[in-house]
């Protein structure tokens, strides 16, 4: 039903004299009911000259509870009440909602409690609104009961939520249904006009307002499109892109609209429970589908726009990535996804590194300007089949000449010779294997000495290695050599500087963890017996509270990936120092710091040996 009808039917509602019944208002969990309620039929009361009670069902564990709490909500309307006794009362209880209901429990009632006192106030110019009537713990007729009780006897407005679907005691509830609810309004949300009164929200951030209105279309795209009506959703996923915002800002508009889709589709998700807090660790493949996997898309076309899984096919072990990919990637789209990790780990965990947000953004736009990446762009994936003849042959050469310099990523160079393989297994490119591999292997030595990786993106090439083809398999242990090769170069030149920061004795300690505190394995190549030797001998009592410090805050914050190749040098490291408490004397407070030194590192051995 409109909520225009809505808002006539219920506006009928308090004009009409002396009404028996509820009105209830069904629809399904989080589909913004309340949010209803409180933005347009709470203000159609107040124009009506109404007053309004709001309460919510959920919890409610016994009627006696339930008269307690409708008590404390209609205290504050009372404007004059002449029984100074009854004033004193009524204040303690308006804080105590639980003695409230165990007086009400011993027979006393709301109308009781106003009998012989003058007050003011008429139940008549009142309506009530019981939210969540599925989520309530008493029993369905009981409930009902009391809420007949006042419509009925005391002609009072009432309107209830809830979903009728979820109502457990169905029987029971059909049976008294008739009795209290006069009128069952369908509430199907209008998500334009939700996402308007949303924006009223943020009016006081201008720059914010005029983005939500700027990107309207972009933030509800998805919504719409999956017939995501749950208002609470909207919100979560409106709320993570106020949080980026001023990341977002100020990048292009082809930046912003990557951003906004990957929010979207990762925020419907998390909040159907396909994904949890804990998958932050590990995103199920979904960094591969940066990549255009045009065997995947061969074998998926006709279910990449409008993918819906019968029985059969929910019983299948089907990827996680798969089921994803068919939902939210297409042909139309597939240029927009692009998976960002900061903001991934954000959703799940409500942890955001933003300066590594900030690095990827600088970086795509560096990307995106690249010659290379346009010709790359419109040649991989399903995007060849819109080519001319003419551009398919151009396209292929060029797009192989910049490989064969090394102008793509590692990871790019597998997306092309997936896509080169298939067009060589088709015969839609004059090109052997072979030659293709010289071609490939000549950029791959190119892009040993650049030192850019990506950890995340090899991690998505190896979660589906098993998938790959034999020849597609022998590529990406090439890839992952080579990245292997400058990660641990890169480790090392971390380890080298933290080992000549200990060593001098300076304050660039906190710098140092600050630059690095988001890099894995700072400690794995140092040399466990020099740095015990620099702790016990040569460091400062500052330098070593310093150090203790920049540890817990490495290590204590579960928002952090695991640094289990550091866990041998900790391990070692706890012997030495324990040894060295048990076998020396140790003047405070340099005995202090050590102890404290030991305990911390026993606590980074407990938290790195959790995922073993």
């Amino acid at each position: 039903m409109d909520k225009e009808k809505i808002e006539v039917i219920f506006t009928d509602y308090l004009k009409k004299q002396n009404t028996q019944y509820a009105l209830l208002l069904n629809g399904k969990w989080g589909s913004g009911k309340t949010f209803f309620w409180k933005n347009i039929l709470k203000g159609i009361a107040g124009k009506e000259k109404f007053e309004s009670v709001y309460i919510s069902l959920n919890g409610i564990n016994s009627i006696s509870e339930l008269e307690g709490v409708l008590f404390t909500q209609v205290l504050p309307l009372i404007k004059k009440i002449e029984n100074p006794y009854l004033i004193n009362s009524m204040l303690l209880l308006r804080n105590a909602t639980n003695v409230v209901g165990n007086i009400f429990g011993g027979g006393t009632k709301l109308k009781d409690l106003f009998l012989g006192v003058k007050t003011n106030f008429n139940l008549s110019k009142t309506v009530f609104c019981f939210d969540d009537l599925e989520r309530c713990s008493v029993s369905i007729d009981e409930v009902l009961g009391f809420i007949n009780n006042y419509t009925e006897h005391k002609n009072v407005k009432v309107i209830i939520c809830g979903d009728e679907s979820e109502i457990i005691e169905k029987d029971k509830y059909n049976r008294i249904k008739e009795k209290t609810i006069g009128n069952v309004l369908a509430y199907l949300p209008n998500l334009d006009s939700i996402y308007q009164t949303i924006i009223y929200r943020y009016s006081e951030d201008k720059l914010f307002e005029k983005f939500l209105r700027d990107y309207k279309s972009e933030i509800l795209s998805e919504f719409k499109k999956h017939g995501i009506l749950n208002l609470r959703t909207l919100n979560f996923c409106i709320d993570v892109i106020k949080y980026i915002h001023p990341v977002i800002k100020s990048i292009g508009k082809e930046s912003v609209l990557k951003i906004i889709f990957f929010i979207s589709i990762i925020c419907i998700e998390y909040k159907n429970g396909k994904l949890t807090s804990s998958d932050y660790k590990d995103a199920k493949g979904l960094e591969e589908l940066n990549y255009y996997d045009l065997g995947d898309l061969e074998l998926n076309i006709d279910n990449l726009l409008n993918f819906k899984a019968d029985d059969n096919e929910k019983d299948k072990k089907v990827e996680y990535n798969e089921y994803f990919k068919k939902k939210y990637i297409n042909n139309d789209n597939i240029k927009l996804y692009k998976f960002y990790k900061p903001v991934f780990t954000f959703i799940l965990t409500g942890f955001l590194n933003k300066n590594k947000l900030i690095e990827i953004l600088k970086a795509d736009k560096i990307h995106l300007e690249l010659e290379e990446t346009k010709q790359f762009n419109k040649l991989m994936g399903y995007n060849f089949r819109d080519l001319s003849n003419e551009e398919f042959n151009t396209l292929t050469s060029v797009v192989i000449k910049y490989a064969e310099e090394g102008k793509y990523s590692l990871y790019d160079m597998v997306t092309i010779n997936n896509n080169y393989l298939f067009y060589i297994n088709n015969d839609l490119l004059n090109l052997t294997e072979q030659k293709l591999n010289l071609y490939l292997e000549s950029g791959l030595e190119k892009l040993k000495d650049n030192g850019e990786i990506d950890v995340s993106k090899m991690d998505g090439l190896k979660h589906f290695y098993n998938q790959r083809t034999p020849e597609e398999q022998a590529f990406v242990l090439k890839v992952e050599e080579i990245h292997n090769q400058i990660y641990n170069l890169d480790v090392q030149k971390k380890a080298l500087e933290l080992f000549e920061i200990l060593n001098k004795n300076n304050k660039e300690l906190k710098e140092f963890f600050t630059k690095y505190n988001y890099s894995n394995e700072l400690f794995k190549f140092l040399d466990v017996d020099l740095v015990f030797e620099i702790i016990t001998e040569e460091m400062s009592n500052e330098m070593l509270k310093n150090l203790i410090i920049q540890l817990k805050i490495r290590y204590e914050n579960f928002y952090f990936e695991n640094y289990i190749e550091d866990l041998p040098f900790f391990e070692d490291l706890d012997v030495l120092l324990y040894c060295y408490i048990e076998g020396n004397i140790i003047l405070q407070p340099k005995k202090f710091l050590i102890k404290d030194l030991s305990s911390v590192v026993e606590s980074i051995l407990d938290k790195l040996s959790e995922d073993l």
